[in-house]
């Protein structure tokens, strides 16, 4: 049976008890105690995401196509961030850019 307790993320649980541990002589806000820890699980867990981005060099390697190509399926079908110029994709995107369809098969 799952509890509310497993769906929580351990870095997040982990803070939680730490704080319900803490000494009561302070006086200090649940909200002052929590920010710290609240920040530092959300910013954990935006380096991990962050982590499995992928550049376009890095997809035009990985589906041997040339990183122009990847900007104009990037921009035709709506996927990857751009940011500058450069796009950054999820392995998601990926994945749908190579069953694409109209997939040019190199032999």
């Amino acid at each position: 049976m799952i509890t509310p307790a497993d769906t929580i993320r351990p870095e997040l649980a982990n803070a939680v008890d730490r704080i319900a541990n803490w000494s009561h002589g302070h006086p200090q806000s649940l909200r002052d105690r929590l920010t710290k820890p609240i920040h530092d699980a959300y910013q954990r867990g935006r380096m991990e995401a962050l982590s499995e981005l992928l550049t376009t060099d890095q997809v035009a390697t990985a589906l041997g196509i040339s990183r122009q190509y990847v900007h104009r399926l990037a921009r035709d079908n709506g996927i990857g961030w751009h940011i500058g110029r450069d796009y950054l994709f999820r392995p998601e995107d990926v994945q749908m850019l190579r069953n694409r369809p109209d997939r040019r098969r190199r032999n």
